[in-house]
């Protein structure tokens, strides 16, 4: 509904205050919408304002005027199924992981943040280990951390090394030790 031109110049955040301050507004499209709901189950037209930081709105056509489809919400509220795969979609399109993880269900996001805790720890406990490199563009640092392996492969791009791979994998099983026995005689 709004123009390029109106959309440049505002940004969601600015969108959500003007819509928070009409309180009354949004009382009386919320009547509207239910007595629509009970009236005309198919609500027809439908359409979304996509705003320049990724976010949308979604409105939908009834009886000539144009109403939110839902509540204006921040942008990581997820109502229905298809609000959090479009969300997700959103998020990863923007390349914003901090969106990303709050689409995540609690449990999958606590998983992460430990995967990545663990290999942060791991890490800064062996910051100093040995580099074995690869020809002269390549090289790989490895090191076993309790029952992990940890594998950081780096790639000389111009004159600056990057990080090209990480590699987490259990670690081999450590050979056992047998006690060495004096021969009987």
């Amino acid at each position: 509904m709004l123009s390029s031109e109106v959309r440049e110049k505002i940004g969601y955040e600015e969108f959500a205050l003007m819509w928070n301050d009409s309180k009354a507004e949004r009382a009386m499209q919320a009547r509207a919408l239910e007595e629509g709901l009970r009236g005309d189950p198919d609500l027809g037209e439908r359409s979304r304002v996509v705003f320049r930081d990724g976010r949308s709105v979604g409105l939908t056509r009834e009886q000539g005027v144009w109403r939110l489809e839902s509540a204006l919400m921040s942008g990581a509220h997820a109502s229905r199924p298809h609000d959090a795969v479009r969300l997700l979609a959103e998020a990863l399109s923007a390349r914003d992981y901090e969106r990303v993880l709050r689409v995540l269900s609690g449990r999958r996001r606590d998983a992460i943040r430990n995967q990545v805790d663990r290999f942060t720890g791991s890490l800064v406990g062996h910051i100093d280990g040995a580099i074995h490199f690869i020809g002269k563009d390549g090289a790989e640092m490895r090191w076993d951390d309790g029952d992990t392996r940890y594998r950081i492969v780096l790639k000389k791009e111009g004159d600056e090394w990057r990080v090209d791979d990480i590699h987490i994998t259990p670690a081999p099983p450590k050979p056992e030790r047998h006690p060495v026995h004096a021969p009987e005689r």
